[in-house]
């Protein structure tokens, strides 16, 4: 209806678990809040109030006392001696918001934030200044309250944007050894992430069990936005190919943005005496049960693009599992195993050395790294398909205000023209998203591929 207020609207939807015990902690100043708010929607219109609204939920779910709550009233005992009810209002109206932008900077800084760069002081009056009483000064006593309200906004979107600074180095966790296209594409990113978070970003390989280790750490890590988690599409598949995980693959996480989307190839070691899909397919029927092929864990994306390629090319090769990308990199250049479904990532610099061979990629157009490779699907195998995205986590109850700068700064990243060109080199297109955005794609994931493992035939352990 017309006259609903924004702050009550925002927060029915926010899910926060904490949210209703913080909401009564700060019950006495809710309907000072809510006045404003909805005399900002009356001056500004929706969006404005909207934006002050967020900014004071994300305050309510983010703080909670250390000492005795001091409610101040900035009026007389009793109420304002004024000539009238409107006039009296009017005036008032000017101090209220005032108050409400202070109350909503106050809760949404941390006591131990300092600033990082120039503090911007809005004085919400024109410079000078007038006396009241005058003509001049009567008639901009009605625009105060228009003023407050944009100051207050102002105040509010400012005080949310750089509430969080880290204090100390961020660790980035990378679920896989080093060398594999997770830790290509995680180092990076973590290469220009120090100049905009103004600290140190360390990446800490945490590899084993099909990357449930590293992501384990990550889920049970303090959420202070000092530890991230780099995951590849395999984090959705997970939960289809094993019965049990000790964290929930969506709900234990905030989604801080994604990376970028990118390829798989087939490739296979230089002795293998196949050039094309067509060549490895009528081999591999040559010899059925008796070519293997290299994977970096039960379920995840390199798994599931071999099983799929054996459905749909009608092969019988066996996978041998590894740790990670960069260990069966290295036995296929050895010549351990033949083949490989590995991330373009990891493998391009050495298909360019001549030390693989790459006979196509997974995903249902070619990649700009290697243009000349084509599809799996166009050498053959129709109705092939497995595409692959990299994104950034951090532990569930990371504040949100938090989860913002991080998905700002690492966008900022993504859209420097270095980063893209060595996220293209690795066979990733960089695209920056939402938390929002990136959280919908993988429950999407997680609802897709079910029916692709059961068509894959993938046991579930």
């Amino acid at each position: 209806g017309r006259d609903f207020n924004p702050l009550d609207l925002l927060l029915l939807l926010r899910t926060d678990t904490h949210i209703f015990r913080a909401l009564e902690i700060v019950r006495p100043i809710y309907p000072f809040m809510a006045l404003m708010v909805n005399r900002t929607k009356a001056s500004l219109g929706l969006a404005a109030a909207l934006t002050v609204a967020a900014a004071i939920t994300d305050a309510i779910a983010q703080w909670s006392p250390n000492r005795p709550v001091r409610l101040i009233v900035p009026f007389p005992t009793g109420g304002l001696d004024a000539s009238s009810e409107q006039g009296s209002l009017r005036d008032a109206n000017v101090r209220e918001s005032a108050a409400a932008a202070v109350l909503v900077a106050q809760a949404s800084i941390p006591s131990t934030w300092s600033p990082n760069r120039p503090v911007r002081l809005i004085v919400p009056f024109p410079p000078g200044g007038l006396d009241a009483s005058s003509e001049q000064g009567s008639r901009l006593r009605d625009a105060n309250v228009r003023e407050s309200a944009a100051a207050a906004v102002l105040v509010a979107q400012a005080s949310v944007a750089s509430a969080w600074s880290p204090n100390r180095p961020v660790r980035l966790i990378v679920p896989f050894p080093p060398g594999g296209a997770v830790d290509v594409i995680g180092r990076i990113v973590a290469s220009r992430l120090p100049e905009r978070l103004g600290q140190q970003v360390v990446v800490d390989n945490r590899s084993g069990a099909n990357a449930i280790i590293g992501t384990e750490i990550a889920a049970r890590a303090a959420p202070d936005g000092h530890t991230l988690l780099i995951v590849p599409a395999g984090h959705a598949i997970t939960p289809s190919v094993m019965r049990k995980l000790p964290y929930d693959t969506l709900d234990d996480f905030a989604t801080v943005g994604l990376i970028g989307n990118g390829a798989y190839m087939l490739v296979v070691n230089p002795s293998v005496p196949a050039k094309t899909v067509a060549e490895f397919i009528a081999l591999a029927k040559a010899r059925p049960g008796q070519i293997n092929y290299a994977y970096t864990g039960h379920g995840n994306a390199t798994h599931l693009a071999g099983e799929l390629f054996k459905v749909l090319a009608g092969v019988d090769i066996v996978g041998i599992v590894y740790k990670g990308g960069g260990p069966a990199l290295t036995d296929v250049i050895g010549g351990q195993v033949p083949a490989f479904f590995s991330g373009v990532a990891s493998g391009a610099a050495q298909i360019k050395a001549g030390k693989l061979r790459a006979l196509g990629v997974t995903t249902a157009r070619r990649t700009a790294a290697l243009p000349d490779v084509p599809t799996i699907a166009e050498a053959g195998v129709a109705g092939y398909e497995v595409d692959g995205w990299y994104g950034l986590l951090a532990p569930k109850a990371t504040p949100a205000a938090v989860v913002r700068r991080l998905n700002a700064e690492l966008a900022a990243v993504l859209s420097i023209a270095e980063i893209k060109e060595r996220l293209l080199a690795a066979g990733i297109d960089a695209q920056a998203s939402s938390p929002a955005e990136f959280h919908d794609r993988i429950a999407r994931d997680i609802l897709r591929w079910p029916e692709v493992v059961k068509k894959a035939r993938i046991a579930i352990e």
